[in-house]
């Protein structure tokens, strides 16, 4: 049996939308950042509500949303305050958002200077990009979740 995996109108369209503010939050700071923070957290929280009171298909999204982007914000909080900060990230994800952060937040200030400025922004957009990062792996959790419940419904 074949199990197709179509995109909805409504993924096609807020998937490019949402991918394009945070990349624009991360790139160019606040107030961009703020306002693609605010739309990320709406999206988690509900995400969060359908994991408890949505239909079967939905909530298994949902459950397989969640699951995989806290376990990144878990592993990013576990391995230490460098993963929110302008250098020195350990994580993979936080390195490439470190290495895009750099030619961005100079403003006059030299890429390898560690200024209070510097990091002050890096740090406004930090916690953006790593919310994005936790909701592309957790796109890809909900997409299996939802390919798994189908094949068990199948059966």
């Amino acid at each position: 049996m074949r199990l197709s995996m179509s995109l909805s109108i409504r993924e096609l369209l807020m998937l490019p939308t949402l991918v394009g503010l945070a990349l624009a939050g991360v790139m160019f700071g606040p107030p961009i950042s703020w306002v693609a923070l605010i739309m990320v957290i709406m999206l988690l929280n509900a995400i969060a509500i359908d994991a408890f009171v949505a239909s079967p298909r939905r909530r298994s999204f949902a459950i397989g949303f969640l699951l995989p982007s806290l376990v990144y914000l878990g592993t990013t909080i576990a391995v230490g305050s460098t993963e929110y900060a302008a250098r020195g990230g350990i994580l993979p994800t936080t390195e490439l958002l470190q290495y895009m952060l750099r030619p961005a937040y100079v403003f006059g200030i030299s890429p390898e200077s560690d200024s209070a400025l510097r990091q002050a922004n890096a740090l406004s957009v930090m916690p953006l990009g790593q919310l994005f990062f936790a909701c592309v792996f957790g796109y890809l959790g909900g997409w299996y979740a939802r390919l798994a419940s189908r094949s068990s419904d199948a059966k």
